[in-house]
């Protein structure tokens, strides 16, 4: 089963309530999330471990994240059968759970950029079509975002180059192994993206989560 939490903010939280918010995480989290200068990323930081607590709750699992371990890649991991990935973009944050394959999110909000500056990250099958389409930033935040979730649910991160990864009608394409990739439509003018090792269901629960 994949299970999708999320929460927004539009506005800068109190200091009393982001304090009440903070001491509900073990010390070392909330350490880490004060050393955040801007206070959106440290709002991200702190609504993507709150969705992180609360949804382990919903799952019916009593884990407390101060027993969070992290690979030799500083991917965050839990013991057993269930696996997470945060992930946040603008005012939104999201965080995927699953509970019988690896499991990868990421979100972007579509926005003008400078597109070839990226080329070489994209194969030249990818990049024909970015650019033959209608709607190049649409196309290019769904290779990006589908190429970052891969990457987020095999663990080591941006250690791989993009290249490396081929994206094509929902699956992708890593040291020979297959990803399986869905597109959720959750946030107007976003991209949001899942990567599985397993199949993905054709629908995928998802649920909002206020503080």
């Amino acid at each position: 089963m994949i299970q999708i939490f999320y929460s927004s903010y539009t506005n800068k939280l109190v200091h009393s309530e982001f304090s009440r918010y903070l001491k509900l995480l073990p010390l070392a989290i909330q350490e880490n999330i004060l050393k955040y200068s801007r206070w959106q990323d440290a709002h991200a930081s702190l609504y993507g471990k709150l969705l992180l607590s609360h949804g382990l709750k919903e799952l019916g699992l009593d884990f407390s994240l101060d027993n969070l371990k992290y690979t030799n890649y500083k991917r965050p991991y839990i013991e057993g059968n269930v696996d997470f990935n945060i992930s946040h973009s603008g005012d939104h944050v999201v965080c995927a759970f699953s509970t019988k394959s690896k499991i990868g999110i990421d979100l972007e909000k579509i926005k003008a950029i400078s597109i070839s500056d990226f080329k070489n990250q994209f194969h030249e099958q990818e990049w024909d079509h970015i650019m033959t389409s209608e709607n190049k930033y649409l196309w290019f935040y769904y290779y990006w975002t589908a190429k970052e979730a891969v990457i987020k649910a095999d663990g080591r991160g941006l250690s791989i180059p993009f290249i490396e990864l081929r994206v094509k009608d929902q699956h992708a394409f890593l040291d020979e192994n297959l990803w399986h990739l869905k597109t959720i439509d959750l946030f107007e003018n976003y991209l949001l993206q899942v990567a599985s090792n397993h199949v993905l269901e054709t629908k995928i629960s998802t649920k909002k989560l206020n503080f």
